[in-house]
């Protein structure tokens, strides 16, 4: 066997360690110097290799540069559990013929002519654009190429079970780069922000008390000052809330719960959630619950260092607001809370103090959610604007029957789950924890009880849509088996949410829901590069990534973000309902893209290019239940 393949593992390291051009250039380098597979070169190490049947050419042919062809698949990989597929783009041509190359074998093991058929549109650069099925299935395990019969390669492409083992640790990256308060550059790639000694002596201190709805200037004298420093920064500003943390904690944490050891070996995304639950014990188990720090004005200040508020105030106001809860209000908030608590106590059950500190917190959050009727919406309120609290309540309930074994709190998540009713297809998301909600209290409950088969039924209506876009897909993603027929703002994190839902109606009827492993796996291979784009949206793994994100720290440092998840793919009228422009038909991405399905790398973008944290929520859990 030559070089080629053990060079190998050192183009994969390369292929997931480094960004964007770097990382393609360094890969394929490599590669090249192995493989003789340079651009230019011809690429070709005689007959047969080992691995390889007799009297079977394994020549690599020459390689073509500049094909009208493009092949979409997962850059991260592909398990070997599930199908493996990818779909060819074109400008309207024939559907190629193709063969999948054995790196390891250095032989051809499989390939075809693709098809069927799945695309067939005029994209908003006003070419054709057509899409046909690749199968596969040959790649079994180990590293892959695409060979086209004209000579054009795509890959390296990986099998096998730890490809998305990079992810958890791209994400809690993220994480450390969205702290916001007592924090150091070499964690967060910022210095210090928003502290609450920066009350006393500077600017932007987190925070200065006042009520909901209060939108006047804010300055040290005018209120209370107390303590909210920490937490994580929302998205690409400065603002914090109680809403997405919250959830983003109760969704990563409820994965953790169930499995650790496959997403978090080292503790490292565990660590970073104890940072994001230590401000929400300030904001909300404290004396008075709060619900958000900065607002509109912080929103709208512009790209900037969240460290150099602390030296130029934001014109909207010097200080930073800190919103109470308003009266009879936060019923969402407080449930959404008290889960995230009481998931805390078990993830860190190995600390006794601090495991009991969360338990004692998720009690009495809990009891304050059950007095509040109304929701808490933020200021403004279509920052993350909801409209019931039920489901959160009811999931606090279920997490807290699990922990405790309460009758008291298993009757509660009884009566309150049997009461939800979310719209069939609903994702899982920052606005409704309902799949989760009822598959916790329905897992807490006997496993003959009637109750419990009633909580199933609703899981099964729930996730039906969603099961059925693995058969039978629909609208503008189609083709890639994407799991919702149209494209909103945070098409990805609906995605991986209608993903999750789907996954949670399989942890209570595995049998009716199976088919669910596979659709959340192909909402992964969308995200990681299997779209028309050709774009890994999780910045930092695959070959390309978003580069001009939506981001005041990105754009004010240079940074790219690892771990980053953008808003992601969207629809013309979405841009236009946001006032913002419409890509032009030059525009890189013009030739993929159609008016249902348009995607454009732009940091004035914010639908289709902010990270936010709450885009990460649903990845962790789709990992932990695939895992």
């Amino acid at each position: 066997m030559s070089s080629c393949a053990s060079v190998l593992p050192t183009a994969a390291y390369l292929s997931s360690r480094y960004h964007g051009a770097v990382r393609s250039l360094a890969a394929a380098a490599l590669f090249a110097v192995a493989c003789g597979g340079a651009p230019g070169g011809d690429g070709r190490d005689g007959g047969a290799r080992d691995g390889g049947d007799a009297g079977v050419d394994c020549t690599l042919p020459r390689q073509l540069i500049g094909s009208p062809y493009q092949l979409r698949y997962d850059q991260a990989g592909y398990l070997a559990n599930g199908e493996r597929w990818g779909v060819f783009v074109s400008p309207g041509l024939p559907a190629p013929g193709y063969r999948v190359y054995d790196l390891a074998a250095q032989c051809f093991v499989g390939g075809g002519t693709a098809g069927p058929r799945v695309l067939d549109v005029i994209s908003r650069a006003g070419s054709k654009l057509t899409g046909d099925r690749a199968d596969l299935s040959a790649m079994t395990g180990g590293n892959y190429l695409v060979v086209l019969d004209d000579g054009t390669r795509f890959g390296p492409i990986a099998v096998g079970p730890a490809v998305y083992a990079e992810v958890v640790p791209q994400l809690v990256h993220f994480f450390a780069a969205q702290r916001c308060g007592p924090t150091t550059k070499a964690i967060s790639q910022h210095g210090p922000c928003h502290l609450f000694a920066s009350l006393a002596n500077a600017h932007s201190g987190d925070g200065i008390a006042v009520d909901d709805g209060y939108a006047g200037p804010v300055t040290a004298t005018i209120g209370p000052q107390v303590d909210a420093e920490g937490g994580w920064h929302d998205a690409g500003d400065y603002l914090k809330f109680v809403g997405t943390t919250a959830y983003v904690l109760d969704v990563e944490l409820l994965a953790l719960r169930d499995h650790a050891p496959a997403l978090d070996a080292n503790g490292a995304l565990a660590g970073e959630l104890r940072w994001g639950l230590d401000w929400l014990v300030k904001m909300i188990a404290g004396a008075e619950p709060y619900h958000q720090v900065g607002g509109a004005g912080d929103h709208d200040a512009g790209f900037r260092l969240p460290d150099a508020d602390t030296q130029t105030p934001i014109a909207a106001y010097d200080q930073r607001p800190l919103f109470r809860l308003a009266t009879g209000a936060g019923r969402n908030l407080l449930g959404r809370s008290a889960a995230a608590f009481a998931l805390g106590s078990q993830v860190f059950a190995s600390d006794a103090a601090y495991s009991a500190q969360l338990l004692a917190a998720a009690k009495t959050t809990y009891a304050a959610a059950k007095t509040r009727s109304a929701v808490q919406n933020p200021d403004p309120p279509d920052f993350y604007m909801e409209d019931s609290g039920d489901d959160d309540l009811a999931l606090a309930a279920a997490v807290l029957a699990r922990a405790t074994g309460d009758a008291a709190f298993l009757a509660d998540a009884q009566t309150f789950a049997l009461a939800l009713a979310p719209a069939a297809g609903t994702p899982v998301g920052w606005d409704s924890v309902d799949a989760l909600a009822l598959s916790e209290a329905a897992l807490a409950l006997p496993p003959a009880s009637p109750a419990r088969a009633q909580l199933a039924q609703k899981l099964d209506a729930l996730a039906a849509p969603i099961l059925a876009s693995g058969g039978a897909p629909a609208g503008p993603g189609a083709a890639f088996r994407y799991a919702l027929p149209s494209f909103g703002d945070g098409s990805l994190a609906e995605s991986l949410g209608a993903a999750a839902t789907c996954l949670a109606a399989r942890r209570v009827d595995a049998t009716a829901n199976a088919a669910c492993a596979e659709v959340a796996r192909s909402q992964l291979h969308w995200l990681l590069g299997q779209n028309p784009f050709g774009v890994s949206f999780l910045v930092g793994l695959g070959q390309t990534n978003p580069q001009n994100l939506h981001h005041a720290l990105a754009q004010s440092a240079g940074l790219m973000l690892p771990g980053a998840i953008v808003g992601g793919p969207t629809a013309a009228s979405v841009l236009t309902g946001a006032s913002l422009p419409l890509p032009p038909a030059s525009d890189a991405y013009a030739a993929w893209s159609t008016d249902e399905l348009l995607y454009e790398d732009s940091a004035g973008d914010y639908v289709t290019n902010e990270p936010a944290i709450d885009f990460t929520a649903a990845l962790v859990w789709v990992l932990g239940e695939l895992s």
